[in-house]
């Protein structure tokens, strides 16, 4: 009879859950900082918990020589980042993507823990929001020259719900085997349709409709001309967002994007680019992620994320999946802020692939570059 580890399995299983832990903790930060009723600084140990078990995870890792180099130039990357902007998303990313690029499936497992904890925090946000915990807010639209009133549904503002619920989607497709499946695509209209019906958020029903659109056009994607714009995706959309800014504010793409090249122009006319970045203007709402990039985080900063992403791109282009994942979400930053950790799950799964050396660990780039461990160990020394 075949022995069971017993104890290895154990082991295997308080890293599992150890693993979820990270990623639940770090979601639920974003989740507090947006729950009213929470103090504020209660929602900052949890993120410090988050980051102190991502830290015993990453040195109970392998970690080899050939990845110093790129630990140095992302943590280097992450620190100037938020020296420049205060932002610490880059910083989380990072830590993340340490702790699971070197484990058996490690983007699978992100991705996988992602979607779980999401899950339960959107839902635990909807429960808190109908029995009265969290206070509901609405505004008004004017469509067909009536007026129309928005629900946020417990969430920050009335696009936050679709915000926050597109990665959910997408984190599924990734990780679920059925989600190609007529009941999947069935269940997530449904469920975009009522969100749709409360909030009136066009711009997240848009980029639902948008997936399954994509999707459908994968057959494409081996093409060459395809393959150069997956790869420069993000400096291209940056290009777009800037003529829409200059050349679209008084036109209809303008009405229909709810004003956003209008505000997109004054940002860049009154606040302007400069090398550092600068404080935004709270009167301009600046919904897009590659100009926020340019304004507030400045030239050094958006180059920074721009060498990262194009380098992602050539990463993912082999994957159909990752392909429209990433697509989607490049897409998204054209009308929204979507580059925190907790939306868009996208910088920490790139840098889990710009970090990794050995493909063979990772799930869905298995079919590319294939080589064992065993390999590896021979080539390049353990630092630990």
């Amino acid at each position: 009879m075949k022995k069971i580890n017993v104890k290895g399995s154990n082991m295997k299983d308080k890293k599992n859950i150890f693993e979820f832990i990270i990623i639940f903790l770090a979601l639920l930060f974003k989740y507090m900082v947006m729950w009213d009723f929470i103090d504020k600084s209660a929602s900052a140990y949890i993120l410090v918990i988050a980051v102190i078990y991502s830290i015993i995870i990453i040195f109970n890792n392998k970690i080899y020589k050939c990845q110093l180099k790129r630990f140095v130039m992302l943590g280097l990357c992450s620190v100037w980042i938020y020296y420049t902007s205060g932002a610490i998303d880059f910083i989380i990313s990072f830590l993340f993507a340490i702790s699971f690029c070197n484990i058996k499936d490690g983007d699978y497992k992100y991705i996988r823990y992602f979607a779980i904890s999401s899950i339960i925090l959107f839902v635990t946000t909807l429960f808190l929001n109908y029995v009265g915990v969290l206070k509901q807010a609405y505004s008004q639209r004017i469509i067909n020259g009536e007026y129309v009133i928005r629900n946020n549904l417990g969430f920050a503002h009335v696009n936050s719900v679709f915000l926050y619920f597109i990665p959910i989607v997408l984190a599924l497709k990734l990780t679920n085997s059925k989600a190609s499946d007529k009941l999947f695509k069935i269940a997530v209209l449904v469920c975009s349709v009522i969100i749709y019906y409360y909030t009136k958020c066009r711009t997240g029903m848009l980029v639902i409709v948008l997936i399954y659109i994509i999707d459908m056009l994968k057959v494409y994607f081996k093409n060459s001309k395809v393959k150069f714009v997956i790869k420069y995706e993000f400096i291209i959309f940056t290009i777009m967002s800037i003529v829409m800014a200059l050349y679209f504010t008084n036109t209809f793409i303008n009405v229909l994007l709810s004003n956003r090249p209008f505000y997109w122009s004054k940002a860049m006319e009154v606040i302007g680019f400069s090398v550092l970045g600068r404080d935004p203007i709270k009167t301009i709402p600046l919904d897009n992620m590659y100009i926020t990039y340019l304004i507030n985080y400045g030239y050094i900063s958006y180059f920074i994320y721009a060498v990262i992403y194009v380098k992602i791109g050539k990463k993912i282009c082999n994957n159909n999946l990752l392909i429209i994942v990433f697509t989607i979400f490049n897409i998204y930053g054209l009308f929204e802020n979507a580059f925190v950790y907790c939306n868009n799950f996208t910088l920490v799964l790139g840098f889990i692939y710009l970090l990794n050396c050995n493909t063979d660990l990772m799930h869905f780039l298995k079919e590319e570059d294939n080589f064992n461990e065993e390999v590896l160990e021979e080539k390049d020394e353990l630092l630990c």
